[in-house]
């Protein structure tokens, strides 16, 4: 869905759409709930057998070779989760 308004917006030179998750350690989760009403209610489980890729926050700054401007995080209370572990800003 983000990455349809990026492009019906025009926005794709200057929003760079990443599609993982973010946690407080690396690894794979699988979704544990999806309400088709209310998608931004979607809960993710850590899951060996996971299709979803699971990264933190530094591991994904360790990635960029440019500086990152802005980081927008909308996990529904799981603010804390992501952010445990140390940032590199």
């Amino acid at each position: 869905m983000l990455k349809s308004n990026v492009d019906a917006n025009n926005l794709s030179e200057k929003i760079i759409c990443n599609n993982c998750g973010v946690g407080n350690k690396a690894g794979k989760a699988r979704i544990s709930y999806y309400n088709e009403d209310n998608i931004g209610m979607t809960t993710i489980d850590v899951s060996p057998e996971g299709t979803i890729n699971v990264i933190t926050v530094d591991d994904f700054l360790n990635t960029k070779n440019s500086g990152v401007d802005l980081i927008k995080i909308d996990v529904e209370g799981m603010e804390m989760e992501v952010l445990e572990e140390p940032l590199l800003l």
